[in-house]
């Protein structure tokens, strides 16, 4: 749906911030619905989320998004112009269209042809449906939406289960299977089903490998996450040793926490605050992923139009 051209002389963010423009015009994302978080968009997109968060910034001042502390960026209602301000706005967009398509030698008869054609294809007024992801770990549906937005090539909403009651217009919900039952409680219009995910290989070879006696350190952004991680680690390499766990404030504290471990173990989310840390220590990434199987089962369910 959003596609960036990195050989463009266009910048990024312009590119995005036009793609945008035009998906909420269309209405892919309506009035009062949040877009996509600037991570989760920029892991779909695979830029920095730095040049999301800009390209959502000029929406914002363009008066075609908000922004909400905790909600992140949302559509605003359109405030209705008049027929003569759109007619002038849409006469400049126009204007400088046909200049462009002239300077490449088309004819007055091929460019006709070329907006008869493109017309015909926006979609005016079309929606797409509401995906979430939502898991007990925010940090966890990040990487988990953006894994689908990946292969579907839509956006996915990313939702702690505990902000779950503010997505009651979703119309599907994936979640890993023990979150099934209070999600069809509290979502009982959507289509909830079920995804079973696994963690990233390398991660539990070094895992599986080490002594008892060895301590591992798990840095997270997010004590959710630092939950939700212990568990798997526990369940899935059997490691019977101690498991540290903390949340990553500054660089100081990340070089201090590496220092006392045998194994420094860290969440995509602290991933460039860990690598500047610059600590000694043996120290791997790790993440959560759906599984094949489960990647197969959402796109024959969720429409990707």
């Amino acid at each position: 749906m959003i596609s960036i051209d990195r050989d463009s002389p266009t910048p990024l963010f312009e590119q995005l911030t036009q793609q945008l423009r035009y998906l909420i015009a269309t209405g892919h994302f309506q009035g009062r619905k949040n877009l996509p978080s600037t991570r989760n968009l920029a892991a779909t997109l695979g830029i920095s989320f730095h040049t999301v968060r800009k390209a959502y910034q000029i929406l914002e001042k363009e008066g075609i998004v908000e922004s909400e502390i905790g909600s992140g960026y949302r559509v605003r209602d359109p405030a209705p112009l008049g027929t003569s301000e759109r007619i002038e706005r849409g006469a400049a967009v126009v204007e400088e269209m046909l200049h462009r398509l002239a300077g490449l030698g088309l004819a007055p008869g091929d460019i006709e042809y070329l907006v008869d054609e493109q017309l015909s294809r926006i979609p005016f007024g079309a929606e797409l449906p509401k995906v979430l992801f939502v898991s007990s770990s925010g940090e966890v549906a990040d990487q988990c939406a953006a894994d689908i937005a990946r292969f579907l090539q839509r956006p996915i909403d990313a939702v702690p289960l505990s902000q779950l009651s503010r997505h009651k217009d979703a119309d599907y919900v994936i979640a890993e299977f023990k979150h099934l039952g209070p999600i069809r409680r509290l979502l009982s219009k959507a289509d909830v089903f079920g995804a079973t995910t696994e963690l990233t290989t390398p991660a539990l070879h070094r895992l599986s490998n080490l002594l008892p006696s060895d301590a591992v350190g798990l840095l997270t952004a997010e004590g959710a996450t630092l939950r939700y991680l212990t568990e798997r680690i526990k369940f899935e390499t059997q490691f019977p040793g101690q498991i540290l766990a903390a949340s990553a404030s500054s660089q100081q504290e990340v070089v201090a926490f590496a220092e006392s471990v045998d194994l420094l173990v860290y969440s995509p989310a602290v991933a460039r605050r860990v690598r500047r840390s610059m600590a000694s220590v043996p120290a791997v990434e790790i993440a959560v992923h759906l599984t094949e199987n489960s990647r197969r089962q959402i796109m024959e369910t969720i429409p990707t139009t």
